[in-house]
């Protein structure tokens, strides 16, 4: 049968191609991740994304915002790593996207609207908002910015938020390598200054970003990473829904010099 011997030849030789063209894939990637050492345990960390038993990210445990389900997914190109999740609550909802930088020659222009923003957010994005003022909150784990907003016609209360980490020394303008936004949503939800404030106490980025503090695990985070990991069913999705996702907010470093240098 010399057709199927040599259609048989044609498929072993497409193979090894492929096979070798995996190899230079994979030695790209090596050389990539090589030129940022400094963010070795990022990266170590994102890659347990796929185990059920851990839970990496945004961990929002606190007063009656603990979750019961977490859907999530992640993306990384040579740029950036960015993590989506969607929170489900005893009584409501939450989403997030987190952004890091991949290289230390990459930073992120922030997105500064969290008002247009919430016409993405996959629960909320058909919604109409009675919105309150911006406010800021240096809380017991990192600064945000939020904003709090009620559906019209409802008993929904929403607070939307975002945080960026420290700001790049290489990058003139200050801007940060990470990045976090998102919002929750609560039913007969009343919520004042300090409220809100001791719920953004109980955030943290568990695993993520330990080369900076702002980023770094804490021993009080222990409990929540307990009963994340024996208590919320998590579920891994290979795509979202949301249009934004991944943000494009990547960009190049920008350093002008000193004023003092020659």
């Amino acid at each position: 049968m010399p057709y199927k011997s040599s259609t048989l030849f044609f498929f072993l030789s497409v193979i090894v191609a492929l096979s070798g063209c995996r190899e230079v894939f994979n030695n790209s990637v090596n050389n990539i991740e090589k030129e940022t050492d400094e963010y070795e345990v990022l990266e170590k960390n994102i890659k347990k994304l796929n185990s059920i038993n851990m839970h990496k990210g945004l961990i929002i445990y606190q007063n009656n915002i603990i979750p019961k389900k977490v859907s999530y997914t992640s993306y990384r190109d040579r740029k950036t790593l960015q993590i989506y999740k969607q929170f489900e609550f005893k009584s409501g909802v939450g989403e997030s996207v987190e952004v890091y930088t991949r290289r230390s020659t990459e930073v992120l222009n922030p997105i500064t609207s969290m008002k247009s923003l919430s016409k993405h957010w996959k629960n909320i994005k058909t919604y109409d908002f009675l919105w309150g003022k911006r406010r800021f909150y240096d809380s017991q784990y990192l600064p945000i910015q939020y904003r709090a907003a009620k559906i019209k016609n409802s008993n929904v209360t929403c607070i939307f938020f975002m945080s960026s980490g420290p700001e790049s020394r290489r990058d003139h303008f200050g801007r940060p390598r990470e990045f976090l936004t998102g919002y929750y949503c609560l039913y007969n939800y009343s919520p004042t200054i300090q409220t809100v404030e001791e719920i953004f106490d109980g955030f943290s980025i568990e695993g993520e970003g330990l080369k900076n503090e702002l980023f770094s695990e804490r021993k009080k985070d222990v409990s929540a990473i307990m009963y994340y990991k024996n208590s919320v069913k998590k579920v891994i999705k290979k795509i979202t829904e949301i249009s934004i996702f991944p943000l494009n907010i990547s960009d190049k470093t920008e350093n002008r010099g000193s004023l003092l240098s020659d």
